[in-house]
């Protein structure tokens, strides 16, 4: 099992203690053609990179999307997954202690301070740290039952 995996290059530079492996690289476009309901992505820093692999199926399928990215490891990347996703009809959402809000008012300085997350620290949980948010929602306005169910879930908060 492991705890951290990466696709850069200089990993054995930045943490000698790591092991490599070497893995095929695929787009989801290229290997996989059916329907697709739901994509999770957690790739450390190359979220752009994936999404751009999955762009025929995402504007085919209008998949929901839950992915996670954090401003440290890849400076940039949510605004730039909002700037390519919001143009497909996608909004944007996150959860903040239970509450669903709309990625505008999403504030990386406050909401991914490094010094709120568990991290690599032997025996937290991150349900300990909730106030570090990593996971974004994107869901294709054309939803518009689910978009009513989060609303609605919202306002009962």
């Amino acid at each position: 099992m492991y705890g951290l995996s990466s696709l850069q290059a200089d990993m054995p530079q930045l943490h000698p203690a790591c092991t490599t492996q070497p893995v095929r690289l695929v787009r989801l476009d290229d290997v996989y053609a059916g329907n697709v309901g739901c994509i999770k992505i957690d790739v450390e820093g190359h979220e752009l990179a994936v999404l751009r692999g999955a762009q025929q199926t995402i504007a085919r399928y209008k998949p929901n999307l839950l992915i996670e990215t954090e401003e440290n490891i890849a400076p940039g990347a949510l605004a730039g997954i909002d700037a390519m996703l919001r143009p497909l009809g996608y909004a944007g959402y996150y959860l903040y202690h239970d509450q669903l809000r709309d990625l505008t008012a999403f504030n990386a300085f406050a909401l991914q301070d490094p010094r709120n997350i568990a991290g690599f620290r032997p025996g937290l949980r991150r349900s300990d740290f909730p106030d570090f948010v990593s996971n974004f929602i994107f869901i294709a306005a054309s939803d518009l039952k689910l978009q009513r169910a989060l609303a609605k879930a919202a306002a009962r908060r």
